[in-house]
């Protein structure tokens, strides 16, 4: 059986990540159909979130120990810059019900 504050912490870091899922496709189709080019919203996207982890980058390096260099990779196309960028360009051209489901 789980601790309650440890319950407690897990759902609200589901309900954090569902926020940030959300937000992220509105304010990205938002953003690319009016005046922001993606490789501008990537910027700020991953840029500001590169500033805040910057302390953890310098205290444990760039490559954390123990993790496989393939799964490494595998995160950072599946979920970094590259699925950014496709998943921004892609807005700008389909319909709003055709993504946001």
């Amino acid at each position: 059986m789980l601790h309650p504050s440890r319950l407690a912490a897990g759902m609200l870091a589901g309900v954090a990540a569902a926020l940030v899922g959300g937000v992220w496709q509105v304010v990205t189709r938002q953003s690319t159909t009016t005046t922001i080019a993606p490789p501008d919203l990537a910027i700020l996207l991953y840029g500001i979130a590169a500033l805040v982890l910057l302390p953890l980058l310098l205290r444990t390096g760039l490559l954390p120990r123990g993790v496989p260099r393939r799964l490494l990779a595998g995160m950072v196309i599946g979920a970094g810059l590259p699925f950014g960028l496709i998943a921004m360009t892609g807005t700008m051209f389909a319909p709003t019900p055709t993504w946001a489901f």
